[in-house]
């Protein structure tokens, strides 16, 4: 492997109703953070259940601004088929800017935008503030 490149590949297995509906699937995804600021991945995944159907693609970049701000782009595409919805093809995007002003509070302004061609269309803008009250550390394997 690569500095700074990573990979993952995985599979999928679902059943319903003890082993007379099954499904099948796999997902798999890249990240590259070779650049010390620059963080692109691309990831993608499918389902396929009896008779409905998702493949969904996804694109992501970070890009630190400062040592305490960060700027988000994530982009999706979907295509999803089922019964009861017949065929939806979706295109969605966000930004987002996150600002750290102390050590364990963060600050996110967050828009997204999401194109459906059988749904309503989706937005949504937001504002977040984090607060790790518990100095988080992630804890150590066994």
């Amino acid at each position: 492997m690569l500095a700074g490149f990573r990979y993952h590949i995985g599979g999928k297995r679902a059943a319903r109703n003890t082993g007379e509906d099954i499904g099948w699937g796999f997902d798999l995804g890249v990240r590259s953070d070779y650049f010390r600021n620059f963080v692109l991945s691309a990831d993608f995944d499918m389902l396929e259940f009896g008779t409905s159907s998702t493949y969904n693609l996804y694109f992501g970049s970070e890009y630190s601004l400062s040592r305490k701000s960060l700027l988000v782009l994530n982009m999706a595409l979907s295509l999803d088929e089922s019964p009861l919805s017949s065929e939806n093809k979706a295109v969605g995007t966000q930004l987002k800017y996150r600002y750290k002003l102390y050590s364990d509070v963060f600050v996110d302004v967050t828009g997204m935008y999401i194109v459906n061609s059988r749904l309503n269309n989706e937005y949504q803008a937001g504002l977040q503030v984090t607060w790790y009250f518990d100095n988080f550390q992630p804890k150590a394997k066994l």
